[in-house]
């Protein structure tokens, strides 16, 4: 695999695993407030963004590439 390409699909990991650390605290922050119609929307964001994270992860390790989870 290219390296440019290696380099950006880890970082694309790195983006979608901050947009669920994010929409977590939206789901949070509703929640505290009972407001659960928003809490769980936000919260199935949250999912979807780890969904998005672990299908690049698969094809990394399925392409015997290294995966460098970065700070958040």
């Amino acid at each position: 695999m290219n390296s440019k390409v290696k380099e950006l699909l880890n970082q694309q990991v790195t983006n979608e695993l901050e947009s669920a650390y994010l929409y977590l605290e939206f789901s949070n922050f509703f929640d505290s407030r009972n407001l659960e119609g928003y809490a769980n929307y936000y919260m199935v964001q949250a999912k979807e963004e780890i969904d998005h994270a672990m299908l690049i992860y698969d094809y990394l390790h399925k392409a015997n590439e290294d995966v460098k989870l970065m700070v958040i």
